[in-house]
């Protein structure tokens, strides 16, 4: 398989690089930015957005951004092999791979070599790098312009995540919702001048002067539009001043990079406040009791074993929160010290019914299970949603496979099996090629490996 090739490829490079921390141990990942591989095992390209050399072992050809990006070499036919780069690298080189099972995201290669602390900076020098390439060029002015708006915001939008982790280290990060960057964008890469938004303002939040600080309250009537402007945010935030709306290009999901960066807890203190918010809304406004419930089942699940996970069931009194209304967690199967507690099920409980739901309460399943649950229309959630929420997509494309291979072996289930497939292979093809690599590894149905095929995922 090509795909287990190239991960082979990525752990000869991490070996490599381990290997000169070892020889050196000054030298570290600062400013790395690519690296290109190849089939045949031949020498890889390192790429360094410095403008002295650095020196790596034989292996490494090394080059600096700037060579790089002058030189003509057609990179795609020169190294055949895996891509480990910035997804943003492609704004100025279009033959750098930067999606497919060839393209691996060069954070993870920093993360796995204990590197993770030298990204912040390193992106945010990219993107400074790359913004000024752009502007020479004059693919990209300081500004959005007034037509081609969303071309515009499209690649900004890549830069502007890049530069996100500095300035999360800048500030407080528990209660923040959205972060909106100058209008001009070298002015915010140059000096991080930007608004934030919180829950309600932080008191010991010490706030250079080129920085805005709000909250909910007066955010309500700012005028911002994304369809015209740059703004990280919970889409939650839509609901309180709709001029942020996720299905525009100049929305970036805050929420996903905050999950992608080391605030896990103060992102679950920021679901509790905006939670407990919008259920106080929710008594006077009925469009914000929903979006109570779903950030509580997220708040709810953060704190869960979620391997194997297929559902979860809440008390319909939520007065008690943030204090835990959870009645029961469902898995795929339950180790035997388990399987009389009271607080778990497995899957075979409920198509036995050894367990069953309470009518009325809160439950948040994959969907194709969801006829098992007998709970009202308005109180079902989607698991799959949640997971996606939490940045674990992984978790969902094992749950749902692993589900539909279960099922695929019984016999007279009260559910389409059908739907379960179709559920396991739109959750495998939202997760990517590593997901895919984990199923070649198993024996799959021939629904499941079709419904693949057709969604055409390589």
């Amino acid at each position: 398989m090509f795909e287990e090739k190239y991960l082979a490829a990525v752990r000869r490079v991490e070996e490599k690089l381990l290997q000169k921390v070892g020889e050196n141990t000054a030298f570290d990942l600062s400013d790395l930015v690519a690296v290109f591989t190849r089939r045949d095992n031949g020498s890889w390209l390192a790429v360094f957005n410095t403008k002295e050399t650095v020196a790596l072992s034989s292996f490494f050809e090394v080059l600096s951004l700037n060579q790089l990006l002058e030189e003509g070499r057609d990179l795609s036919a020169e190294y055949d092999g895996m891509v480990i780069t910035f997804e943003a690298l492609g704004l100025v080189r279009s033959d750098i791979v930067t999606r497919g099972s060839r393209f691996y995201p060069i954070e993870q290669l920093y993360r796995r070599l204990n590197q993770e602390g030298r990204l912040p900076q390193t992106q945010l020098k990219l993107a400074r790098t790359l913004f000024s390439t752009l502007l020479a060029s004059g693919e990209l002015g300081e500004k959005a312009p007034e037509y081609a708006t969303t071309t515009w915001l499209k690649k900004a939008a890549r830069l502007f995540r890049l530069s996100l982790p500095v300035l999360l280290e800048r500030y407080q990060v528990e209660g923040l919702l959205a972060v909106m960057p100058d209008q001009n964008f070298k002015l915010y890469l140059d000096q991080q001048q930007c608004s934030l938004l919180y829950v309600t303002t932080p008191t010991d939040n010490d706030v250079p002067i080129n920085t805005t600080v709000l909250d909910l309250e007066h955010f309500v009537d700012r005028n911002i539009k994304t369809e015209a402007q740059l703004c990280a945010a919970f889409e939650e935030v839509e609901l309180f001043n709709q001029g942020i709306n996720p299905r525009t290009a100049g929305f970036v999901d805050l929420r996903k990079e905050l999950r992608q960066s080391p605030y896990s807890t103060e992102t679950r203190n920021t679901i509790r406040q905006l939670a407990r918010l919008c259920e106080q809304r929710s008594l006077t406004e009925s469009r914000f009791a929903q979006p109570a419930r779903s950030l509580i089942i997220e708040y709810e699940l953060a704190d869960q074993e979620l391997d194997d996970m297929i559902g979860i069931e809440f008390s319909t009194d939520l007065r008690t929160f943030p204090n835990s209304s959870l009645v029961r967690s469902y898995y795929l199967t339950l180790p035997e010290s388990e399987s009389t507690s009271r607080g778990v099920a497995s899957l075979d409980d409920l198509l036995t019914g050894r367990i069953s739901t309470e009518s009325g309460n809160y439950i948040a399943s994959l969907r194709s299970l969801r006829q098992l649950f007998s709970t009202r229309e308005d109180s079902w959630y989607s698991f799959s949603t949640a997971l996606l929420r939490l940045d674990r997509p992984q978790i969902l494309a094992r749950s749902a496979y692993l589900t539909s291979r279960l099922l695929s072996k019984k016999h007279d289930v009260p559910i389409d099996t059908e739907k379960i497939t179709d559920e396991a292979a739109v959750s495998c093809y939202v997760t990517g090629p590593v997901a895919i690599t984990t199923i070649n590894y198993c024996r799959v149905t021939k629904t499941f490996m079709n419904n693949l095929t057709r969604l055409r995922i390589r």
